[in-house]
């Protein structure tokens, strides 16, 4: 199989996939799905994201763990998740034995320990045009297939001066 072939066969869209339908599968399958936002300051967005990840796959049961874990936020976006209902852990106080550094990427390390899906999903927190399609995407290709490991989305993301990559 030449690369045109593989990327064709294993580039998904959301439009591909039903929530509902992908709970049938994950229930018969019998997966844990969880779900984590890394947060700094990102009191813009955080409440619509959690609110509509709660709303449209939480409640309906494709997601079985929400966690945000935060890398020393100083703005209200700790109270925000709160008053919606979701854990929250400071990524420096997660295998503390091995330090503390400020970054996202430490943060998505560390959540693998205090996570318990057996499919993992990541999602930025300070997407301001955010859809729940980016999560159940993300996640479709995971719960239909068995010999996809990993999922990586991309999209066009705006810039600040709202100019696109």
């Amino acid at each position: 199989m030449n690369i045109d072939e593989w990327y064709q066969k294993n580039t998904f869209h959301y439009l591909q996939f039903d929530v509902r339908q992908l709970v049938k599968i994950k229930n018969k399958k019998n997966l844990k799905i969880s779900l984590c936002l890394p947060t700094l300051n990102e009191s813009q967005t955080i409440e619509y994201i959690l609110r509509t990840t709660k709303k449209e796959l939480y409640q309906e049961g494709l997601l079985d763990e929400v966690i945000v874990i935060d890398s020393g936020s100083t703005d209200s976006t700790l109270d925000i998740v709160k008053s919606i209902g979701f854990k929250i852990i400071r990524h420096k106080d997660i295998l503390k034995k091995y330090g503390t550094n400020q970054g996202k990427g430490e943060a998505l390390w560390k959540s693998l320990h205090v996570l318990n899906g057996d499919i993992i999903a990541w999602c930025d927190s300070d997407i301001k045009n955010f859809h729940s399609k980016i999560i159940y995407g993300i996640l479709g290709p995971l719960i239909m297939y068995d010999e996809i490991l990993l999922v990586k989305a991309f999209y066009r993301r705006p810039l600040k001066s709202m100019a696109v990559i």
